[in-house]
């Protein structure tokens, strides 16, 4: 017995997607996506090559349109004709199809990309590295060879960034799967080996990071940018004392801070792991944020830019970092080298001893695979905040200079 009406609406999402093939060889089947959308789709085999057309979503055509076009297509398979070639011949006559441009652009635009910390760095790549040479090609005529051609040259001059590149690359295939764009059903930068990248291991010594904590807020040459320069240097004094990175501490809002708990509950759109992160905030961490709060108004963030009133860019303290390194470089006593805002929490881990690589892994936001609802990552406040309060002791005593120079 054949599909009915009603056994397709009783088709029920599940976590993943999903066919349900009619009975009796006719080749309809519908997918069931995690979104609810339900898909007609007709399985058949020409010149012993199997192949599958989507017909149209159950809802903007009916189930009996689905079968006139089986109908319209076993009509043209008696003539010698595949289905599938005569529709991208057609196609190309009449539509250019979704180029990766086109699909560059759904992606930014998808609302889970709002708060991407890494979508101005993506944008940029893009438009730097993909567009020039991928951009108007069709998103399903692209092949592996293209993205590996692309990938290689890079590699030769910058073999990290086409790292990024074919990262960049993999995820817009895998969104363009996820939301059925334009019968794109492959990854082709899917099984492209990436090339090595050796971790980063730079960790401030004691007298770095007294001159750093001490000169990040010290006004740039430009006095016109005064006030956005002690507020860079106020970000930065909160990743070393809180551990966290750059882009979620520029991007603190009023409404995550719990003072009565002295709780930071950082979103899980903002981590990498999805999943909110509670940050205890020690005394310290404290007069940072009360000290932006003194200087700038903003009913939302809590680190704004007063220039602009708006977030800074995820490259402003790397920047500020690299501008004034130079005026750092005082005497051999106290000399810093060239050093990234990310090797801060690298760091302050290092530096905090007395206490569990368990307990550092849970303020850093790396929790054990186990976790599996809110009430576990309110179990780990205790450990966090004990972590958290053995390095604010210590940093205590290098900025009072009681820390001998290493």
């Amino acid at each position: 017995m054949g599909f009915t009406v009603r056994q397709i609406e009783s088709l029920r999402a599940s976590g993943k997607r999903y066919e349900v093939v009619e009975p009796g060889g006719s080749g309809l089947c519908v997918r069931v996506h995690p979104n609810g959308r339900k898909l007609f789709r007709w399985r058949y085999q020409f010149r012993l090559k199997r192949s599958k057309i989507t017909l149209g979503e159950f809802g903007y055509i009916s189930l009996a349109e689905a079968r006139e076009r089986i109908a319209d297509y076993r009509k043209m398979l008696r003539q010698g004709i595949d289905p599938v070639e005569a529709l991208a011949k057609a196609e190309q006559k009449t539509d250019h199809g979704t180029t990766l441009d086109d699909l560059f652009t759904a992606w930014r635009n998808d609302p889970a990309r709002a708060e991407k910390q890494s979508l101005a760095a993506d944008v940029a790549r893009y438009e730097r590295a993909i567009k020039p040479v991928l951009g108007d090609r069709r998103a399903r005529d692209i092949k592996r060879a293209d993205i590996k051609d692309l990938f290689s040259r890079k590699s030769r001059t910058a073999p990290v960034e086409a790292n990024r590149i074919r990262a960049l690359i993999s995820t817009l295939y895998n969104y363009a799967i996820k939301e059925e764009f334009d019968e794109v059903e492959a990854n082709p930068a899917a099984f492209i080996d990436k090339n090595r990248e050796l971790p980063r291991d730079h960790v401030l010594h004691v007298a770095e990071v007294r001159t750093f904590w001490h000169r990040i807020v010290e006004v740039d040459d430009d006095h016109h940018l005064a006030a956005s320069s002690h507020m860079l240097g106020l970000i930065g004094r909160l990743e070393l004392v809180t551990w966290q990175r750059t882009g979620n501490c520029r991007l603190m809002h009023r409404s995550e801070l719990d003072r009565e708990a002295k709780v930071w509950t950082i979103p899980g759109r903002r981590m990498k792991n999805g999943k909110p992160h509670r940050v205890p905030l020690t005394e310290l961490a404290l007069d940072v944020i009360d000290d932006a709060f003194g200087r700038a108004r903003h009913d939302e963030l809590a680190f704004p830019n007063p220039l602009t009133g708006r977030a800074f860019g995820d490259k402003a303290l790397a920047r500020k970092v690299a501008r004034n390194h130079a005026t750092w470089m005082v005497d051999d006593e106290t000399a810093v080298r060239k050093f990234t805002p990310h090797d801060l929490r690298r760091s302050a881990t290092t530096l905090t001893e007395g206490v569990s690589r368990a307990d550092k892994k849970l303020v850093l936001g790396h929790y054990p695979n186990d976790i599996t609802d809110v009430y576990d990552l309110y179990a780990y406040d205790a450990e966090k905040r004990s972590v958290l309060e053995v390095w604010e002791r210590r940093l205590r005593d290098i900025l009072a200079n009681k820390e001998p120079i290493l």
